[in-house]
């Protein structure tokens, strides 16, 4: 009986684990093909409606109007947060986001955040806690909420700390996270450009083709 090397061993294991990854791909692709109807942009003609419930960052006059369904545990949603500060800066007064919340269960403390956002935006800081709360991800959960809460300049901390505890934010919550399910929301950041619904975030080619044909954009 012949025993295979060391290095023999190394290879085997290297072309089993590649087949693998090659098979989960295969997979994938037949589940969820490129260019599939599911990973296209679509229409929602009630996106006005949704934007009407959610928390306005910025004019509603703007010619780029986003609404994001977004998870402040998440860090693709802290990723596509940093573009939109980023483009916000760039453009002052184009850009409008409307921010609706929908906390993944497996992440345990995006409900928490999402109240104390809302808690925030009654004090008119709700931009400046989104922002704080995605650069502390990683904080989540071990700060205190009055604590991001300062650091995003809300005034009253003690007001901030009893709106905590009362029934309003999470009711709001509960109202987006039942918007996002009737509108198929599957994972966060979705994100709705000028009416058209994007499973993932787009480009900043196609944010900023939007902003140049505002109401009359088509993906």
């Amino acid at each position: 009986m012949t025993t295979s090397s060391p290095l023999e061993r190394v290879l085997s294991g290297l072309l089993t684990a590649a087949a693998l990854v090659i098979a989960a791909v295969l997979v994938y692709r037949e589940l969820y093909p490129t260019g599939s109807a599911a990973s296209k942009p679509r229409r929602v003609k009630e996106w006005q409606q949704l934007a009407s419930m959610g928390t306005r960052i910025g004019s509603e006059a703007a010619p780029l109007q986003l609404l994001e369904f977004t998870d402040i545990e998440c860090p693709f949603c802290a990723s596509f947060h940093s573009r939109f500060v980023a483009l916000d800066s760039s453009y002052p007064g184009a850009i409008s986001l409307v921010v609706l919340h929908y906390p993944i269960e497996s992440h345990v403390n995006a409900a928490a955040a999402a109240i104390a956002a809302e808690c925030a935006g009654a004090q008119g800081r709700f931009k400046p806690f989104l922002t704080t709360a995605f650069a502390m991800q990683d904080s989540l959960g071990h700060l205190a909420w009055t604590q991001l809460a300062r650091s995003a300049g809300v005034p009253d901390t003690t007001q901030f700390a009893s709106c905590l505890g009362s029934t309003a934010p999470p009711a709001r919550i509960a109202q987006h996270k039942a918007e996002a399910d009737r509108v198929s929301i599957r994972g966060t950041p979705t994100i709705i450009v000028n009416g058209w619904l994007y499973p993932s975030p787009p480009h900043d080619s196609i944010l900023l083709r939007a902003m140049s044909t505002g109401s009359r954009f088509k993906p």
